[in-house]
């Protein structure tokens, strides 16, 4: 009965990996929520995890970029959004990101917002570009950089 189980909360396992790649935690959620014993849960996480299936490590790494590159998210924003993703914080702590990659974010996220603010006066658009960085998780440093390197640009367009 045992192995029964194992087996079918594997092959569940098996399913939510075919949607996406998870955590150790998050899959270990959902084994539970389905209504797999825990011990059984804990079974097909290791089962898992030795197969090469569950890789936190692999899996931060791949969510950081992501969250920087896609979601446009600064260096707090990423490690709540890893965070809420099932990744332990040792691991997010191991992740490396430099300013310069959080600077290209604000950049690109900037450059694409003031498109869209074209009735708002430059102290408006500023400030509205601020809130917005610092929303996603942005440090004030950053925020800066990416603010005076858009006002340059717009002077040289003559914006």
């Amino acid at each position: 009965m045992a192995n029964d189980s194992f087996q079918k909360a594997l092959s569940y396992a098996y399913k939510l990996l075919s949607y996406r790649d998870r955590s150790s935690k998050e899959m270990h959620e959902r084994i539970v929520r389905k209504g797999f014993p825990e011990d059984i849960a804990v079974d097909v996480i290791s089962y898992l995890k030795e197969r090469g299936f569950l890789n936190d490590e692999k899996l931060a790494e791949g969510l950081h970029a992501y969250a920087i590159n896609k979601k446009h998210l600064g260096r707090s924003g990423v490690k709540k959004y890893l965070v809420s993703r099932g990744i332990p914080t040792e691991i997010i702590e191991t992740l490396y990101d430099s300013d310069n990659d959080y600077l290209e974010a604000a950049k690109r996220l900037a450059e694409k917002r003031l498109r869209h603010m074209k009735e708002h006066d430059l102290a408006a658009k500023k400030i509205k570009i601020r809130h917005m960085l610092l929303r996603r998780g942005f440090p004030f440093d950053v925020i800066n950089k990416a603010i005076k390197s858009i006002q340059l640009e717009e002077g040289k367009n003559g914006h």
